[in-house]
């Protein structure tokens, strides 16, 4: 059983909070022990409100896990780096040969490699007749 008390003389039960387990009210899940087993002896802890654990308990909503390691989000990291680069490279190589591409059909050698020949001769256009 963990009963806290508050943070400054005189030393009194915390009004708000009732155990030292979040969500720190006074059900089973929040005293963390079991009633199944019938035992003659017991533990007791007592806890000042702003005791590490209680804000511990707080922070991480009863986990006690603050998230990923450090060597965790250094592979996360590095993966998305890497992922980073290579999607980099693709687009540019994508660019460098679309140039490639452009700077050959305005030299002269066609979208494809067809040589193209330049017209002089203006387009003729029929005027549109409306059918009777």
């Amino acid at each position: 059983i963990c009963v806290v008390v508050s943070s400054k003389a005189p030393y009194t039960l915390d009004p708000i909070l009732s155990s030292c387990y979040y969500p720190f009210d006074s059900s089973p899940d929040s005293q963390k022990y079991s009633q199944k087993y019938k035992s003659t002896s017991f533990t007791v802890s007592i806890r000042k409100a702003d005791d590490p654990f209680i804000v511990l308990q707080r922070l991480t909503k009863g986990s006690n896990n603050f998230g990923l390691t450090a060597a965790q989000q250094r592979g996360i990291g590095f993966a998305c780096i890497s992922i980073g680069i290579i999607l980099l490279l693709a687009s540019a190589g994508a660019g460098y040969g679309l140039y490639l591409l452009i700077k050959r059909a305005t030299a002269g050698g066609g979208l494809l490699g067809q040589t193209m020949q330049p017209s002089l001769v203006a387009p003729s256009y029929q005027p549109y007749q409306q059918p009777e």
